[in-house]
Protein backbone atom coordinates (compact mmCIF):
# COMPACT_ATOMS: atom_id res chain seq x y z
CA UNK A 1 0.00 0.00 0.00
CA UNK A 2 1.20 3.45 -0.74
CA UNK A 3 -0.44 5.60 1.91
CA UNK A 4 0.21 6.74 5.44
CA UNK A 5 -1.13 4.21 7.94
CA UNK A 6 -2.10 4.40 11.61
CA UNK A 7 -2.26 1.29 13.81
CA UNK A 8 -3.00 1.16 17.56
CA UNK A 9 -0.19 -0.81 19.19
CA UNK A 10 -0.83 -0.27 22.94
CA UNK A 11 -4.02 0.48 24.88
CA UNK A 12 -4.26 1.30 28.58
CA UNK A 13 -7.42 2.09 30.61
CA UNK A 14 -9.25 1.16 33.78
CA UNK A 15 -8.39 -0.77 36.90
CA UNK A 16 -10.82 -3.67 36.64
CA UNK A 17 -13.33 -5.33 34.31
CA UNK A 18 -16.32 -3.75 36.05
CA UNK A 19 -14.93 -0.19 36.43
CA UNK A 20 -15.54 2.52 33.84
CA UNK A 21 -12.15 4.19 33.37
CA UNK A 22 -11.79 7.92 33.94
CA UNK A 23 -8.83 7.98 31.56
CA UNK A 24 -7.59 5.95 28.63
CA UNK A 25 -4.41 6.00 26.58
CA UNK A 26 -3.60 4.64 23.14
CA UNK A 27 -0.24 4.48 21.43
CA UNK A 28 -0.51 4.65 17.65
CA UNK A 29 2.16 3.57 15.20
CA UNK A 30 2.13 5.98 12.26
CA UNK A 31 3.94 4.87 9.12
CA UNK A 32 4.17 8.00 7.00
CA UNK A 33 4.98 8.35 3.35
CA UNK A 34 8.16 10.23 2.47
CA UNK A 35 7.41 13.93 2.44
CA UNK A 36 4.24 13.60 4.57
CA UNK A 37 3.47 16.83 6.46
CA UNK A 38 3.27 15.30 9.93
CA UNK A 39 2.00 18.43 11.76
CA UNK A 40 -0.81 18.66 9.16
CA UNK A 41 -1.48 14.93 9.65
CA UNK A 42 -1.85 15.44 13.44
CA UNK A 43 -4.15 18.41 12.79
CA UNK A 44 -6.34 16.23 10.54
CA UNK A 45 -6.40 13.48 13.19
CA UNK A 46 -7.57 16.06 15.73
CA UNK A 47 -10.32 17.18 13.34
CA UNK A 48 -11.47 13.61 12.62
CA UNK A 49 -11.50 12.66 16.33
CA UNK A 50 -13.50 15.80 17.06
CA UNK A 51 -13.19 15.61 20.87
CA UNK A 52 -11.39 18.44 22.70
CA UNK A 53 -10.72 16.10 25.64
CA UNK A 54 -8.48 13.93 23.40
CA UNK A 55 -4.86 15.04 23.24
CA UNK A 56 -2.37 13.97 20.59
CA UNK A 57 1.14 13.89 22.04
CA UNK A 58 3.89 12.79 19.65
CA UNK A 59 6.49 10.46 21.13
CA UNK A 60 10.03 11.62 20.29
CA UNK A 61 11.70 9.62 17.53
CA UNK A 62 14.23 7.14 18.86
CA UNK A 63 16.01 6.43 15.59
CA UNK A 64 17.31 8.64 12.80
CA UNK A 65 15.15 8.95 9.71
CA UNK A 66 16.09 6.58 6.90
CA UNK A 67 15.92 7.22 3.16
CA UNK A 68 12.82 6.08 1.32
CA UNK A 69 13.00 2.70 -0.43
CA UNK A 70 13.19 2.84 -4.20
CA UNK A 71 10.13 1.92 -6.22
CA UNK A 72 12.05 0.96 -9.35
CA UNK A 73 13.60 -2.33 -8.17
CA UNK A 74 12.80 -5.82 -9.44
CA UNK A 75 10.94 -6.54 -6.19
Amino acid sequence: MLRTSVVPTMLKAGTGPNVIPSEAEAVLDIRALPGEDIPAFYKEMTRVIGDPAVRIEPIPMTRPASPASGLDTEM
